[in-house]
């Protein structure tokens, strides 16, 4: 036994995020080391303390060895609490032992081994309840092979923000993520029993070429001595969601056993800063309440909870906001949860729900999987969405941008930076759209033009005028052919030959317009925002352009001309109190694609700034930044331009949303 130890100590002691968080991460408690049992020690999940005494003390009985196989469970050092278990199910012991050995064996690459362990779990246990994760553990291991393998999906470690320590939950937030870290930030203390830096919230914001860097500190109105978990944002990022543990101003609200439980807390923003953050009304003080996803239409709350009546360990329940409030959550059901536990629910905006899961089975540890609602309103069977996505270790932290080609993960798989790690990943759609981006004309007719649309990953056929089939075609939403033959853009009815090998991709477009100066040709501008003002009468829907509202280039602060116009927009603001706006903003085509949107919505949000400030109720104005995406002239990527060309499209545009 005194080798066993011996190995043990000598490898490193993991702690992934989800075991801290749901685990380790939530007391207050304090006690002295020299008067306290190991079972205590065991029951606050002082496991670094633990391992301590029993190396000292060299042979362990049945229950010692549990508890140190348990304690590297719950730090979640699968290759430890394989060596351990195994020692431990040499013994009569209870069934749950057969269950974690068999989930330590297959996150270390034993799968065959790891089947038989899960099957012997069933049978003392398993078949004998409600709990069949034995079986069914045992039987998704025979169908690794037949999950979808996306070979074309690109995985890359995002090592300028990953760090050392734990990096995880990445939300998108502007054109950047919040994400989590236990990280050193200012004076932040370390968890006594995990030697981790209490965990906050950091945001990473793109360079010039496109890539996240600048790690800073979100905001220290929601960041506090205390861990904060995973977030969720609404769609115009006026209102966060995010995980804490439970206490505010203060006040530090344990349970029975003196733990720190879990809730989720909300803000609203407020100018560049946070409002100070409230509990939601259905957290409880025994039970964790974290990992909140909101739907697109900010209605629907999804999140994850280990409270009474559910499946198993960490269920998925969701919360409808109704008549002001949010509703008693409800269980999402056997579809989705299991009795392991159901974690980091993302919900999309084509309805599509994502989560991890160690109870449906995969490859190892957390995997990810997907689900929808039939027409019923029923949701299907959870579904393993496979690989490079999953692996033998935790995967979890899934969230996917709203065309559905970039998105961002978690994994704990080997190779990692740190312990956590963020990686990215762009889709199968976002190759195929970047490929097939088709800027040629030839096969455009006068009148309607059909053009195939990328619409959640497929491809499906539309029927629009000549204008907006050409601007669609010029942003990437289209393409020309749909297989090796091709099938041309087709006019009216007919169908006309078309050669996949010959049209025009628009890198092409690109090399040649480059070496040649285009003639720029203005196209006819939204009305003059001193038109808006002057009407009688303004409708629902209508756009104008804030004509003195310009930018530098590179820049998002505003000038004094630009004030002069924003201020003509407060009053009219003030003189129609009901009125609701959308603010966009608009960059020039220089720079990466994804730095222009960043871009356009610090402008945005500058321009909206200026009104908040002056009175103007925050809840009446939505901040959105376009980045290049609707450019006014012809001044695309590789053109050559004179500088007030460019001008044009660093614009600021106003349509009314209501009034």
């Amino acid at each position: 036994m005194k080798n066993i130890i011996d190995q043990i100590i000598k490898m490193r002691s993991l702690k992934p995020a989800f075991y801290i968080l749901f685990l380790l991460g939530f007391s207050g408690m304090a006690f002295a080391q020299n008067k306290v049992s190991t079972d205590q020690l065991f029951e606050n999940m002082a496991y670094k303390e633990l391992i301590k005494i029993y190396e000292a003390k060299g042979k362990l009985n049945a229950q010692e060895m549990e508890h140190v196989a348990n304690g590297y469970r719950l730090n979640h050092d699968p290759e430890n609490a394989a060596l351990w278990f195994g020692e431990v199910v040499k013994e009569e012991c209870h069934p749950s032992n057969y269950l974690y050995y068999a989930q330590a064996l297959q996150s270390v690459g034993d799968p065959e081994k790891a089947k038989v362990y899960f099957l012997k779990y069933d049978e003392l246990s398993g078949s004998k309840s409600d709990d069949q994760r034995g079986i069914t553990l045992a039987a998704a291991i025979d169908k690794v092979n037949d999950w979808e393998k996306h070979e074309d999906v690109t995985l890359k470690r995002e090592d300028a923000i990953n760090s050392e320590n734990l990096d995880f939950s990445p939300a998108l937030y502007q054109d950047g993520i919040v994400f989590v870290s236990s990280r050193k930030l200012d004076n932040n203390k370390k968890y006594k029993w995990t030697d981790e830096y209490f965990m906050n919230l950091y945001y990473a914001s793109p360079n010039m070429e496109g890539e996240l860097t600048n790690v800073q500190s979100f905001s220290k109105m929601i960041n506090s001595e205390y861990h904060e978990g995973p977030v969720a944002f609404s769609k115009n990022f006026d209102r966060i969601f995010f995980t804490r543990n439970d206490h505010l101003k203060g006040k530090l609200n344990k349970n029975k056993k003196g733990v720190m439980k879990l809730g989720i807390f909300t803000a609203i923003r407020d100018g560049e800063n946070w409002t100070a953050p409230k509990a939601l009304s259905f957290n409880t003080v025994e039970y964790e309440e974290c990992h909140p996803s909101l739907s697109a239409n900010g209605k629907f709350l999804y999140f994850a909870s280990d409270r009474a009546g559910g499946l198993g360990g960490m269920d998925i329940y969701v919360s409808e906001f109704n008549a002001g409030a949010w509703s008693n959550p409800r269980n999402l059901g056997p579809t989705i949860n299991t009795p392991g536990n159901d974690v980091f629910p993302f919900i999309h905006e084509n309805g599509t729900l994502y989560f991890a899961s160690d109870g449906w089975g995969g490859l190892g540890g957390l995997d990810i999987f997907h689900t929808q609602k039939n027409d019923s309103g029923i949701w299907a069977q959870a579904t393993n969405i496979g690989q490079p996505y999953n692996s033998r270790k935790d995967d979890f932290g899934f969230v996917l941008n709203a065309m559905g080609t970039d998105g961002y993960l978690n994994s704990f798989r080997d190779g990692g930076k740190g312990k956590d790690d963020i990686y990215s990943f762009k889709t199968n759609a976002s190759k195929e759209a970047k490929e097939t981006r088709v800027t040629s004309t030839e096969n455009i007719g006068d009148s309607k033009t059909t053009i195939y649309q990328l619409i959640n990953n497929n491809y499906t056929e539309i029927t629009v005028d000549k204008e907006t089939a050409l601007k669609m075609l010029a942003e990437g939403q289209g393409k020309a052919g749909q297989s090796d033959e091709g099938i041309a853009l087709i006019d009216g009815e007919t169908p006309k030959p078309f050669n996949i090998e010959t049209y025009e991709t628009s890198e092409t477009i690109k090399a040649n317009e480059a070496k040649k100066k285009t003639e720029i040709k203005k196209e006819k501008p939204l009305p003059a925002f001193d038109l808006m003002v002057r009407r009688k009468r303004l409708n629902v829907g209508e756009s104008f352009e804030l004509n003195n509202v310009y930018f530098a280039f590179n820049k998002s602060e505003l000038d004094k001309k630009g004030e002069k116009e924003l201020d003509k927009l407060l009053e009219l603001m003030k003189k129609y109190p009901e009125m609701k706006i959308e603010l966009s903003a608009h960059t020039d085509s220089r720079g990466r694609d994804r730095y222009n949107t960043w871009l356009s919505r610090r402008r945005a949000e500058s321009t909206m700034k200026y009104l908040t400030d002056r009175g103007v109720e925050h809840n009446r104005i939505i901040a959105i930044g376009y980045g290049e995406s609707q450019l006014r002239n012809k001044c695309t990527d590789g053109v050559e331009c004179e500088e007030k060309y460019h001008q044009i499209n660093r614009r600021t545009e106003v349509k009314i949303l209501k009034i």
